[in-house]
């Protein structure tokens, strides 16, 4: 019967007329609505996505659902919806859980970290999962109209039908092979696909071979800074950085939480004579921020001083005659910039991967109370600390009880908050046993803690980091030392900078690093991506405050004029 009514409608030979080129245009018409279906079930379900309505666009996509129909060539269609599908189901995954369009960033940050990708799946995929109803509803329609109405049309074959499909498809990486990213931005008001068609042509044709070099600017043409070693440096015996991944600062009771979140914290604050900043993080990811650190570098895109380690820490420490750790819960490949031949000691989620998959940042723990430093010593402790999942950070340790509820019956985001908040408390635990170990140390000695930026929760729909936001730029920055003095070149500052503090540590180091291009005020977000061109953030620090000012593509970003965009 539906053949029937199908042949009655389209015609057949002579008498078909204008009914077949009628039906075609329907069709087409439908499939394209279907296409662009996907923006409108995602909002209609509660994400944030503000896609209009684009009539280029719609040309475009209507012609794609033209050609689809008049090849007659079903295998053809259902390869490229099922690319179609593939790239929407990561679009609106990220876009749920971000808040914001996939990037190119993004997904060269998922090829790098699968592993993050693969845990954060594991641990929050339910509450996203109408995102797979979103895709999944219009393409299967698509699937069955092309799968069924195809071969019981009868109409003629278009070669050039073909040609058109051809030209739509390729359109986007031949641009990508001579346009620079910013013409491959996702834009917030773009359709879905609209957005994932430019961010994985782009990808496909230079981040797959991390060839997202930009022009140079200015900024790559910046004076070398100056060293100069002190002549008879009295400097601390042992120096402790700890780099906590993804802190907020207004989720620790010691900086005004309501939740007692770091008890044990705060009391080594008072018994060591603590001191509590306001931090900037050099970077939104930790591949970004740690490299910046440890190479005390100011002005992003100097990629040749990350590699040369000319005023790398771990350098200067070895140099100085520090025995120097890397204790990391983190993978191993963070260490690409950080000075692995100045390294003495290294851990790092590879080589104790079992301890880790027991026991976490408790690990780093464990290790330095068994190995500790008898003489000098440089140590530097990457911690999981609160990464998403967070719950993954303390449930494997049967001793803590976390306080705050993460079941099914409370909301997803009160749930995430709980989590997070639980982890904060677990890596407060270790941190009580790692500052029990330093409180042992014989002699002079600083131990500095500080995360590799913030982390969003929540806020307008936005989670994890990546993102240049307030809340993945400012984070908190302690220093114990148990000395009578406070550093005063440290306490002076409203806010310090990643930058800064590797300055003040180069000093404890006994080297004094001089920029001649540093302007005392204004400050750098390197971004989420370590090379090529990428979006930074110059911030502008006033006596009460930091004004943001916004991001800036580092090709075009002037070392003078950052602030004034």
């Amino acid at each position: 019967m539906p053949s029937l009514l199908l042949s009655s409608f389209v015609g057949r030979g002579r008498n078909a007329g204008w009914r077949p080129f009628v039906f075609i245009l329907l069709l087409s018409l439908l499939s394209a609505a279907l296409l662009m279906a996907d923006d409108l079930l995602f909002h209609a379900m509660g994400g944030a996505h503000y896609a209009v309505f684009e009539p280029v666009y719609g040309l475009v996509i209507w012609l794609l659902a033209l050609g689809f129909w008049l090849c007659r060539q079903r295998w053809l269609v259902a390869l490229v919806l099922m690319l179609f599908v593939f790239m929407q189901i990561i679009q609106f995954a990220n876009l749920a859980f971000t808040g914001e369009p996939l990037s190119v960033s993004d997904l060269q940050n998922a090829l790098q970290n699968p592993e993050d990708i693969h845990q954060a799946l594991q641990a929050s995929w339910a509450p996203y999962a109408w995102v797979l109803v979103v895709v999944g509803l219009p393409y299967g329609a698509l699937f069955l109209l092309h799968g069924w109405l195809q071969p019981r049309l009868g109409l003629p074959y278009f070669s050039l039908a073909w040609l058109l499909i051809l030209l739509i498809l390729a359109a986007k990486p031949i641009r990508a092979s001579y346009r620079d990213l910013e013409d491959f931005l996702p834009g917030p008001t773009r359709s879905a696909l609209h957005n994932s068609m430019n961010v994985f042509s782009f990808f496909a044709v230079k981040g797959l071979q991390g060839d997202t070099t930009a022009p140079a600017s200015d900024m790559h043409a910046m004076v070398p800074y100056r060293m100069t070693r002190q002549a008879s440096p009295s400097m601390p015996r042992h120096i402790w950085l700890v780099v906590a991944d993804s802190l907020r600062p207004d989720r620790m009771s010691l900086y005004g939480a309501s939740r007692q979140t770091t008890p044990h914290l705060q009391r080594w604050m008072r018994q060591m004579n603590g001191i509590r900043l306001k931090g900037i993080a050099a970077g939104v990811s930790t591949a970004v921020s740690l490299p910046a650190l440890m190479n005390v570098i100011r002005e992003p895109g100097q990629e040749a001083w990350m590699k040369d380690k000319r005023h790398n820490l771990f350098r200067l420490a070895q140099e100085q005659g520090y025995e120097t750790y890397w204790l990391s819960s983190q993978e191993s490949k963070l260490l690409t910039y950080l000075g692995r031949p100045f390294i003495d000691h290294v851990v790092t989620k590879e080589n104790r991967m079992v301890g880790f998959m027991q026991r976490r940042d408790a690990l780093l723990a464990d290790i330095i109370e068994k190995q500790m430093p008898t003489d000098k010593s440089f140590a530097v402790f990457n911690m999981r600390a609160v990464h998403f999942p967070y719950e993954e950070n303390y449930q494997q340790d049967r001793a803590f009880t976390p306080p705050w509820p993460t079941t099914s019956e409370i909301s997803h985001e009160t749930r995430m908050l709980n989590a997070y908040d639980n982890a904060m408390l677990h890596w407060d635990d270790v941190m009580d046993r790692i500052l029990r170990a330093f409180s042992k140390l014989d002699g002079e000695k600083y131990l500095i803690i500080t995360a590799d930026h913030g982390q969003l929760l929540g806020e307008e729909g936005r989670w994890g980091h990546n993102r240049l936001q307030p809340e993945v730029v400012e984070i908190p920055m302690m220093v114990l030392s148990g000395n009578t003095a406070q550093p005063a070149d440290l306490v002076q500052d409203s806010w310090v900078s990643h930058y800064e503090l590797g300055l003040w540590l180069a000093q404890r180091l006994g080297v004094q690093i001089n920029n001649p291009n540093a302007d005392v005020t204004l400050h750098f977000n390197h971004g989420d991506q370590l090379l090529g061109d990428r979006f930074v953030l110059p911030i502008r620090e006033w006596p009460d405050r930091i004004e943001y000012h916004a991001p800036v593509l580092l090709s075009t970003l002037k070392p003078r004029q950052a602030a004034d965009r």
